[in-house]
């Protein structure tokens, strides 16, 4: 494969802050987004277009384009939990965007994401907990730069027990209800899109279907409820076996509580596990861990891929996943030396200079961040890139 080049001329993007709301759990679903619907009102219509250009690049008859949307004002209507339906609506009027809008990226958005994710144990540089830990770095790619403007940081209290008290965060976008990228004390999640699957393609568009009706929850659903679940969390082993045997379009969920990262590479129906107490990663291709899959489910043997041009996709992940994980393993050959009881953690600027880099970060990444599940912090959050269409320098 030959050398990877960074684009031309790119920049990191700080021309401001990543928002942050804070949801209150104990309001009723109309109203706990009205604030942040209200302030992203102009940039959520902005986005609006984006269902047709997606449209475009999948149907190229304008006619039955037209029919799409006519379809979709009609059965587009609610998502599988009554919940997040509430809170869609009440999004929708304050926005005063069209619900099916909403209902559109809400069972769409967590297909087509490209992402690199992964667990790796770290030195903390600030904080009250220094003790070495494994913390949760992630980057979410999307190759439409207006939904870049669209993220933001939730933190979700339940007023009735303590306002005070934030149960959970999420890195997210305005109008988008599941979760992609979250993290509460002794857990902390991502998913990953993933571009092949095992089971009957039939039986995957039948699922796919129901999910836009309404009639099955998306991944970032059940993601939801693990992460905002009321009660003590699982252990990462019995919530990432209930997640495995959990029905979900193909996908990769990163999970991880301090001590160890699981990644479970999903099926419809079935997934495998592999996991780490020092390094693992993800991208959106399948791996296959060395020492053989710990589940009583066989590895896909022979994956088919989930859309047309998958091929472009895959090459991109197989690039960024190569470079993260040698990094990991020059990192661990200058440590060889040394005492081999001796724990390998990683500075935590270190981790950030290698999110950072090139293809991990790149130039559809809409952001870079760092999550501690010890503490049930985001350590560490950064927009993408920004690409310049003049001449000069890379600036990253």
């Amino acid at each position: 494969m030959p050398p990877i080049s960074p684009p031309a001329v790119s920049t990191l993007s700080r021309e401001d802050g990543i928002p942050k709301y804070q949801i209150d759990l104990s309001l009723p679903p109309e109203e706990r987004y009205l604030l942040l619907a209200k302030d992203f009102s102009t940039r959520m219509q902005e986005v609006v277009p984006l269902f047709d250009e997606v449209l475009e690049t999948l149907v190229s008859s304008a006619i039955l384009r037209r029919l799409l949307h006519f379809l979709a004002r009609i059965f587009l209507w609610r998502l599988y939990s009554s919940e997040e339906t509430r809170e869609l609506k009440g999004i929708a009027r304050a926005a005063n965007i069209d619900l099916y809008y909403l209902v559109a990226l809400n069972v769409a958005l967590d297909g087509l994401l490209g992402c690199t994710s992964g667990g790796v144990v770290v030195k903390p540089s600030w904080g009250k907990e220094r003790e070495e830990r494994m913390m949760h770095f992630r980057t979410l790619d999307w190759g439409m730069d207006r939904l870049r403007g669209l993220v933001v940081v939730l933190e979700f209290v339940r007023s009735a027990d303590d306002p005070d008290v934030v149960v959970a965060r999420s890195v997210t976008y305005a109008g988008f209800l599941g979760v992609l990228t979250g993290v509460r004390e002794n857990l902390s999640i991502s998913l990953n899109f993933r571009g092949s699957h095992a089971c009957s393609t039939i039986s995957l568009r039948f699922h796919q279907l129901l999910v836009l009706l309404g009639l099955q929850p998306p991944t970032a659903t059940r993601l939801r409820t693990a992460l905002l679940c009321p009660k003590p969390v699982l252990s990462l082993l019995t919530l990432a076996t209930n997640l495995s045997s959990t029905k979900t379009s193909p996908c990769y969920i990163i999970l991880c509580d301090s001590i160890e990262t699981v990644i479970i590479q999903k099926d419809l129906t079935h997934g495998t596990k592999r996991c780490s107490n020092q390094f693992v990663a993800c991208t959106n291709h399948d791996q296959y861990d060395e020492r053989g899959a710990d589940d009583d489910v066989k590895s896909n043997l022979y994956p088919k891929a989930n859309l047309a041009g998958m091929e472009i996709v895959l090459e991109e992940s197989e690039e960024r996943y190569s470079c993260i994980r040698d990094k990991w393993t020059r990192y661990a050959q200058k440590k060889a030396g040394k005492q081999k009881t001796e724990w390998l953690a990683v500075g935590e600027k270190t981790l950030k200079n290698w999110v950072q880099e090139y293809p991990i970060m790149n130039e559809c990444t809409n952001f870079a961040c760092l999550l501690d599940p010890k503490m049930g912090q985001i350590r560490w959050l950064e927009r993408g890139w920004v690409v310049s269409d003049s001449d000069g320098d890379d600036g990253s």
